[in-house]
């Protein structure tokens, strides 16, 4: 090795233009594992090992050293040529395709990535290449979700439950946030994947719902709102579940959020109606128990008044000890004095009417 790293990338171009590729990796390899190699000169470095070993057929390791470029700059449109061009190699022609696209939206000037972009589709067209586990798994993705659609068109519950149970354990892999050609940015690639998953969650909830299992309903539609705390649907899906579980205020809260988030969902505007009525009906019902009760209290209380002016009017003069312990006798249940809890005119009345 040389004195400068720029060196070293000199001497293994000119090892690649002798027909030396197996040397210039060698050098490519060294440079990645030196200590002063900056990221964009490791990256550098990757995609040129890359090109070397797919010129050698090696379309393994090209993609492997691709993969380890595209790891320190996603946004590098060469390292998508290179990882487009390996995947070519191995007849992956879908992720061709993928990287191929991606390379020529970073540099739309070089027309190689158009070119070899449309020979990979005619490929797939044809019905060519070899499917990967990540094409397998986009595809039962997508069938996944697909069918279940068709299962609720069809009243097939809970097959539409099995179906986006599916999708929904493929969607890290498998999601449109995931493609490469989204990657602008890591902030809207995450986003785009919550929306996706709190949808595939959102339509769980609802083949639930449909097949009278509510539990499991508004535990999927708790899961949208974690992913996706400002869907409106999730919210709605909450509510209708807690709405047949028999969970009014539950239901309510949730459907205020769901209108907070959109003012014209109609679902959630026809379901608040019936769940504003049981709301107020509850409420009045807690209130009419509480005025009975305090009622009740005032008539013990006026009875027992009377009954003490009695006593005292027919007491014997001169005999205190009834009225001294009276006095201070105070019942249990109504926390009134004068009487005992054994003697408590509301506690007998509430007996009589259980009995």
């Amino acid at each position: 090795m040389s004195g400068t790293l720029e060196e070293d990338f000199t001497m293994a171009t000119t090892l690649v233009r002798e027909g030396s590729h197996n040397d210039a990796i060698g050098v490519y390899a060294k440079i990645v594992e030196d200590a002063r190699a900056t990221t964009p000169q490791k990256v550098r470095a990757y995609s040129n090992m890359s090109a070397c070993l797919a010129a050698r057929d090696q379309y393994a390791g090209a993609l492997d050293a691709a993969k380890k470029a595209l790891q320190l700059d996603e946004n590098n449109s060469k390292v998508h040529g290179r990882m487009a061009t390996a995947y070519h190699g191995l007849k992956h022609y879908e992720e061709a395709a993928q990287h191929y696209h991606r390379a020529h939206a970073l540099d739309p000037t070089n027309a190689l990535y158009v070119e070899q972009h449309q020979v990979v589709l005619e490929l797939i067209r044809n019905g060519k290449g070899i499917a990967t586990q990540e094409t397998k798994d986009a595809y039962y993705y997508r069938k996944g979700i697909e069918q279940g659609k068709e299962a609720m068109g069809k009243g097939e519950y809970l097959s539409a439950v099995r179906h986006f149970s599916k999708a929904i354990e493929l969607h890290a892999r498998c999601s449109t946030g995931s493609d490469e050609r989204n990657k602008d940015n890591s902030t809207d690639v995450s986003s785009s994947k919550s929306a996706e998953l709190a949808v595939l969650f959102c339509n769980r909830s609802a083949a639930y719902s449909r097949a009278g299992r509510h539990l499991e309903s508004l535990e999927d539609g708790m899961k949208a709102t974690e992913v996706n705390p400002m869907y409106a649907r999730a919210f709605f899906r909450i509510a209708h579940a807690q709405h047949h579980l028999k969970h009014p205020h539950e239901a309510y809260t949730a459907l205020r959020r769901c209108l907070e988030l959109n003012s014209n969902h109609d679902e959630a505007r026809s379901l608040m109606t019936d769940v504003e009525q049981l709301v107020m009906d509850l409420r009045k019902t807690a209130e009419e128990k509480q005025r009975e009760r305090e009622e009740e209290i005032q008539k013990i209380r006026e009875m027992q008044s009377t009954e003490r002016v009695t006593d005292s009017a027919n007491a014997p003069v001169g005999h205190r000890s009834r009225a001294h312990a009276t006095s201070y006798m105070h019942c249990g249940y109504c926390n009134e004095a004068g009487h005992t809890r054994a003697e408590c005119p509301l506690l007998r009345r509430k007996r009589s009417r259980t009995s």
